[in-house]
Parts: C-alpha cells; structure tokens; sequence
C-alpha cells in the first residue's frame, strides 16, 4: 500500500524522500501510539557505545511534548 501512495521512498537517493519514509513509517505511527496511550515518556534503545554522537546524549531529553530516555 505504501509504495502505491507514495512510491518507494526507501529506494531514493534524495534526504528529502527518506526523512518522508522515515516520518510515515516510524515517527507519525511511534507519536500517535504515545498519545492513544497516554504517554509521558518512552525509553529509546540507543547506545552511548554506538556512536560518538549518542555519547553526547543526555540521559533525558524532551521531544516535542514527551520525555525520551536513553537508559
């Protein structure tokens, strides 16, 4: 069904198609179930041993209006 909405996003070379498929496929769906839940907060799976950039991640972030945790 995505690819005959859209087309297939995740075979482009383009930032532009690939932010779109990352917000349709993961960010719209992960916002609306911490809103039908009634979320406050959610518990990200990143590492600070993956990348020098995870390593400056605070342990608790605000996103928007839900509280991230990288434990």
């Amino acid at each position: 069904r995505m690819e005959a909405l859209y087309g297939k996003l995740w075979d482009q070379k383009d930032v532009e198609s690939l932010n779109q498929y990352d917000h349709i496929r993961k960010v719209e769906p992960m916002q609306r179930a911490l809103r039908e839940l009634k979320a406050t907060a959610w518990l990200a799976g990143l590492r600070k041993t993956q990348t020098d950039h995870r390593q400056s991640l605070e342990r608790i972030a605000m996103q928007g209006e839900f509280y991230k945790i990288h434990p």
